[in-house]
This record gives C-alpha cells, structure tokens and sequence, in this order.
C-alpha cells in the first residue's frame, strides 16, 4: 500500500476520529531510541500487511487525550512506567485512515520510558526500539517526518 500526499489532503467528507499515541524514548547507553509497534493488520481488501509505527489509537467515550495515550502505549509497547517529557500534547497530525473511509486527528504525548522492555497486551503488536538517529521506514509519512523534524528537541528534552 502507498501512502502518498493525498492521504493528508482532506477532499472528501468522512467521519473524523480522534486519535491519541505516544512518542515513547529511552536511554540505552548513550543512544536515544524511539519505542515503535510492529503490527500485523489487513488493508481495506483483506491482504495481510504488518505496519512498522508510532503506538496510538482511538480515544474511547469519556477518555482524556493523554489516558488514551498511555493506554495504546500500554496496549501496544507494554510499557507502563512513563516519565512525560512535556506536558500536554507534544504534536498533532491529521490523515485519512486505512481505506479513506475517516479522517483521524492524532494527538501525540512525549514520554521517557523508565522500565525494561515488555510484552504488548495486543497480540498483533510487537516492540521494537529504534535509534532515534536511524529512524527506519515506517508505514505513515508523518511519524518519522515527525521523528526527524523534531530529534534534536526530543533528545535535549531527554536529557538526563
């Protein structure tokens, strides 16, 4: 699947969905890496694909943006003990969803993750750290457009 620029450009009116996830860092030595989720998903025709991506999810009815925040971390990474390096929403973005069919607004959170790796609760998701200085291809642009643009910030906020 190809997600190009139309992807970010809304033409069409479709249901919006709000989203909240975390960019989740950690110390390893002298490195800083970013907690990424491999996931095993199904494009809108039904072909198996795994998405290499930032953790986060849709918010549920009567949740706060950063409490869904850290329960899709939790869901997705099984991190649980996370240090906010900013407080409130770090970055937003706004896309269509797999298949088009809704708009998401995505709030991310800005976390040190202060525990040893973990299993995800979700079975489709697997941690992976990554080096903040080698961001791999992900499956959405934005997330390593943001990753990138935003690196020096990050890790000058990480600083321990």
């Amino acid at each position: 699947m190809n997600i190009d620029s139309s992807w970010y450009c809304r033409t069409t009116d479709v249901p919006t969905r709000i989203a909240a996830g975390g960019i989740v860092v950690r110390w390893n030595g002298d490195e800083l890496q970013v907690a990424l989720t491999l996931e095993r998903s199904q494009d809108p025709n039904g072909v198996e694909f795994e998405a290499l991506e930032l953790p986060k999810g849709g918010v549920e009815s009567g949740e706060s943006l950063e409490d869904a925040a850290q329960r899709e971390i939790l869901e997705e990474t099984g991190i649980h003990s996370l240090e906010p390096l900013q407080s409130g929403v770090y970055t937003t973005e706004e896309r269509y969803g797999l298949g088009k069919g809704i708009w998401i607004e995505v709030a991310y959170f800005l976390y040190l993750a202060t525990q040893a790796d973990e299993k995800p609760s979700d079975p489709k998701h697997t941690l992976l750290w990554a080096s903040l200085e080698q961001i791999p291809k992900l499956f959405w642009p934005e997330q390593k457009r943001i990753l990138e643009s935003k690196k020096d910030e990050i890790i000058r906020l990480a600083q321990r």
